[in-house]
């Protein structure tokens, strides 16, 4: 058995398509490349906040109200 080496990452954190080369070494002088895909997707929607309604006398502030979502990053909307 032949393991792969490589110099690429093998951890991406960021949406994306990224290619992996390995290269295959027998010790006798023969050597074999062969290349990997790895794709990051987020497929899932940020968990939707239950908002309170704000109400005031004469005047009112509402205010920006957070989340949670399984992958790392800053939630905007």
């Amino acid at each position: 058995t032949i393991t792969g080496t490589t110099s690429d990452p093998l951890t991406y954190n960021a949406q994306g398509t990224y290619t992996i080369t390995w290269s295959f070494n027998d010790g006798n002088g023969n050597t074999e490349t062969a290349t990997q895909k790895v794709i990051v997707k987020d497929t899932q929607k940020p968990v939707q906040p239950v908002l309170a309604d704000v109400t005031g006398e004469c005047s009112a502030t509402a205010t920006a109200p957070t989340t949670t979502d399984n992958c790392a990053g800053t939630i905007t909307g």
